[in-house]
Parts: structure tokens; C-alpha cells; sequence
């Protein structure tokens, strides 16, 4: 294979990828393999991933208060951290 088509390749992946960030994400846990960086399927995997789990995924934390020293991101505590907002 030609080496330009390849590094020409692999920068309009790199484009794509990062055109398909979703702009509101707001999780700085960027060595999760769901964070949208890691992928090209947006919030979705993410999203996917909290929902099987019982859980809120981190963005909407940081809507209220931030995840810094949160262990735990069940629908209770997103519930416990919007009521003491």
C-alpha cells in the first residue's frame, strides 16, 4: 500500500473522531473506552454502558457539583446530588 494514502487515511479518521465528539461532553475521564475520544459513536456507548448498569453517566454530574470524590453514579446519588444543589 502507498504510505501517503495510509497517513492520509489515518488524518481523516482522526477528523472523523474528533468531529463526532458530542461538544457538551464535560467527562474528563479520557482513558474510559466509552469516553467519545476513544471512538467514533459519539455519547452513545457511554450512554449505553450507564443505562446496563443502573447508573448516570459522569456529564450530568457535572451539572451539579462535579464528580471529584464520587465513587458511586447510581440514579440515587445523581438524585442526592441534584436535591443538595
Amino acid at each position: 500500500m502507498d504510505k501517503n494514502a495510509d497517513e492520509t487515511r489515518m488524518k481523516c479518521a482522526e477528523v472523523f473522531r474528533v468531529a463526532n465528539l458530542s461538544e457538551f461532553c464535560t467527562c474528563k475521564d479520557l482513558k474510559c473506552p466509552y469516553h467519545p475520544t476513544n471512538h467514533d459513536k459519539g455519547c452513545s456507548l457511554c450512554i449505553e454502558k450507564n443505562l446496563r448498569q443502573g447508573e448516570v453517566p459522569s456529564c450530568f454530574f457535572n451539572k451539579v457539583g462535579g464528580t471529584e470524590g464520587k465513587t458511586s453514579f447510581t440514579f440515587k446519588d445523581f438524585a442526592k446530588a441534584v436535591l443538595s444543589e
